[in-house]
This record gives structure tokens, C-alpha cells and sequence, in this order.
């Protein structure tokens, strides 16, 4: 499985995009969502990437769509074991979303739809414990009832799963790239700086 960005051809002839575009992260990102499809179709469910600190803004579009799957990456952190490959958890929040007119509906579910209480023992059953082929375990670290002050809608509720897939950052594949990306330097597609000098207490 690969959740690079580029074709493999192009990551091929650049070390900058093996190392930059594809990767354990990105199969991570793509084996989580292949998963959550099995359980929540895209033809009926909305798939979103929601960042870590969403705005009230941010919210307003997402509960716009219930039911959906929020993915939203929140970080690494390295193993005890780590050493000279960097060996990590990767951690992340799946947010599902449902809506019912009701407070017993919208968390117990009903003939209308699956409520909170159902989403959540779904998420946590198809998550917790799967081994994803050549990227690693994932488990499910908490389950919350996402109450969010910024959410006006109470027709929507939404369950928060914080997962964790162990990982090493660096594959084979990235390893052997890296001594080509130190010798000919970055090659980004990205516009020159008019000044590389910027200060700071301006800008602000």
C-alpha cells in the first residue's frame, strides 16, 4: 500500500519527493482511511481532514455534513526503543459525526441512523488491535464524547477516537534516497523569497 502524493516514477527521479511525498506517514494516513471505509462508506459518509486546533469556522463546515469521518494527525512519539532509525507511535483523532432531533436518538441511535453510542463501538471494534500490513498496530488510546463549546448545532454529535499506530519513520526506501538528497541539496516547486531576511517583530 502507498499513500504517496506523486506517481512512483517522479519519487524515483527525485530524492526530494521520496523523501518528502511518500513514506510510513503518508501509508499510515492511507491505511486509516481504507479501514474506516469498510465501516463508513464514502458514498454515505463525508471523509474530512480537520486540522489539530480547528476554529469555530472550521466546525460550522464539518457538522454541515453529518454523518461524517474527521481524520486529524496529531503527532509522534518516539519509542524507548528507538535507536538508529527513529521508531514511533503516530498519533491521531477520528471523529465521527451523526445527527438525530433527539438527545435519545442522536446517542443511542434509532430507525432514522446509528447514534454516538453505536459509532463509537464500531470505531473502537475495527481500529483497536489491527494489524495494518507493512506499517504496523494500531490501538485505540481513548474514546470521547467530543462536546464542543464552539458547536451551536445540538442535532449533531460527534465521538472522538484518539488512535496510535507504532511506526519507523524512515523506511528502506526513504533510508536510501537520503545520502542522493544531501548531495544535491533540496528541489522544491516553490516560488523564490523576494527577501530571505525577514524580521520578525514586523511581520508580527
Amino acid at each position: 500500500m502507498s499513500g504517496s502524493i506523486p506517481d512512483g516514477e517522479a519519487a524515483a527521479r527525485s530524492p526530494t519527493l521520496t523523501l518528502a511525498t511518500r513514506g510510513p506517514l503518508f501509508d499510515a494516513q492511507a491505511a486509516l482511511r481504507a479501514r474506516l471505509e469498510l465501516a463508513f462508506p464514502p458514498a454515505q459518509v463525508a471523509f474530512i481532514t480537520i486540522p489539530a486546533r480547528p476554529t469555530k469556522a472550521t466546525w460550522d463546515r464539518v457538522i454541515a455534513k453529518p454523518p461524517f469521518v474527521g481524520l486529524c494527525w496529531l503527532g509522534l512519539r518516539p519509542s524507548p526503543e528507538t535507536g538508529r532509525l527513529f521508531h514511533c507511535a503516530s498519533d491521531w483523532l477520528v471523529y465521527l459525526g451523526c445527527r438525530n432531533t433527539t438527545p435519545a436518538g442522536l446517542l443511542q441511535g434509532d430507525l432514522y441512523g446509528v447514534g454516538q453510542l453505536g459509532f463509537a463501538s464500531l470505531g473502537a471494534a475495527i481500529l483497536h488491535g489491527w494489524s495494518a500490513p507493512d506499517i504496523g498496530t494500531w490501538t485505540v488510546q481513548a474514546v470521547d464524547n467530543a462536546a464542543l463549546q464552539e458547536m451551536v448545532n445540538e442535532d449533531v454529535g460527534i465521538v472522538a477516537l484518539q488512535v496510535s499506530c507504532t511506526l519507523t519513520l524512515i523506511d528502506t526506501e526513504a533510508a536510501a534516497a537520503l545520502p542522493e538528497f544531501l548531495r544535491l541539496g533540496a528541489v522544491w516547486s516553490l516560488p523564490p523569497l523576494d527577501d530571505r531576511t525577514i524580521d520578525v517583530r514586523q511581520a508580527a
